[in-house]
């Protein structure tokens, strides 16, 4: 997420459930009448699966906060990058918006964000956030400043035929990986190192199985 209104840091916290913020240019919401703040949201992957999670999410945060009104853009993921190049180019960016961790080494080399450590150390976010996750979008710019904060992560997930591999299974599924998992929620053990010792003992199943059915 990457926000150019630091009056509006705390209530789009709120907003995003913990999603990214940053500073960037305005320090004004994008209007304000009769008492009320509206500022604009931009959806980097607007679309059928995204946009109604979000409206959801709109709706219970103006309940809880209608003082402030939100209002929602969905851009196709594909048109996002763009869509940012042209509005800091033009000074029409919005007030928060969401950047996948491809898109902040070109923001921040535009001058286009702000970074948000201070403000995560200093909130109800710290200590909150998966270490291994924050470290991976510090890796996206060069100075390993926190730019965004991510509101999710991907997980690879492996499927293979059992049948094919069932005394190999059988010898893997013996092998308690629970402790390694747990490593993985508590932020202790990268998901990558996770699934990459998950999958060498696949390797090894595989392997075995060969030489039992020759080759």
């Amino acid at each position: 997420m990457i926000t150019r209104s630091k009056r509006v840091a705390i209530p789009a916290t709120a907003l995003a459930l913990g999603a990214g913020l940053a500073a960037c240019g305005s320090e004004e919401p994008s209007g304000s009448s009769g008492g009320k703040i509206t500022f604009t949201f931009w959806d980097d992957n607007g679309g059928p699966a995204r946009t109604p999670v979000w409206r959801h999410v709109i709706a219970e945060f103006h309940k809880a906060n209608p003082a402030i009104e939100v209002r929602y853009v969905g851009i196709p993921i594909a048109q996002a990058q763009q869509k940012y190049d042209t509005a800091i180019a033009g000074g029409g960016l919005p007030d928060v918006g969401g950047v996948s961790t491809a898109m902040p080494s070109s923001l921040v080399a535009q001058k286009a964000l702000e970074p948000v450590d201070t403000r995560i150390s200093g909130g109800a976010l710290n200590g909150v956030l998966n270490e291994q996750v924050l470290a991976t979008v510090k890796s996206t710019v060069p100075d390993g400043k926190t730019y965004l904060v991510p509101i999710s992560t991907n997980m690879d997930v492996f499927w293979y035929r059992t049948d094919w591999f069932k005394p190999e299974f059988n010898a893997i599924a013996k092998t308690d990986m629970e402790p390694e998992f747990q490593k993985v929620l508590r932020g202790g053990l990268a998901p990558k190192d996770f699934l990459d010792t998950f999958a060498a003992r696949l390797t090894e199943a595989q392997a075995s199985y060969r030489q039992r059915n020759g080759g």
